[in-house]
């Protein structure tokens, strides 16, 4: 049940907790590569980099792999939303489920390009909203 004059997308946003940001990169060699930062909670935060999985042999391997400190600790698969005009990536790191957005109108020229979020678990984590991600992936 939403709140009075509260609609689903706004309420689904409600849930999502910002874990972590990520910048589109570049290797010298050329190779793209996504890199940010990744908060663990009482872990701290790690400097992590997403690359595209070039050698896909199935719908069941993932589209891309997050490494932290040269190990994988995530793997993601390129989803579409409901009305198939946005993509998003949809996968897990360490066990837990979170999403990656492309982030729409970013705020500065060193804002991030993308935001890692994971569903709140607790009520006062739903008060923390995900920032903007209506933009494509």
């Amino acid at each position: 049940m939403t709140k009075k004059g509260q609609n689903n997308k706004e309420v689904k946003k409600e849930k999502l907790v910002k874990i972590g940001s990520l910048w589109n990169r570049v290797m010298d060699e050329g190779k793209k590569y996504k890199g940010g930062r990744l908060d663990l909670g009482p872990l701290g935060r790690v400097s992590v980099a997403l690359f595209r999985e070039e050698e896909k042999e199935s719908d069941k391997h993932p589209d891309f792999v997050l490494y932290c400190e040269k190990k994988q600790i995530g793997a993601f698969w390129l989803k579409k939303n409901k009305n198939k005009k946005r993509s998003f990536l949809s996968g897990n790191i360490l066990g837990i489920p979170v999403n990656i957005f492309a982030v729409n109108g970013k705020k500065s020229e060193n804002g991030a390009d993308y935001v890692i979020v994971r569903f709140a678990d607790s009520p006062k984590e739903q008060e923390t909203t995900a920032e903007s991600a209506d933009n494509e992936f």
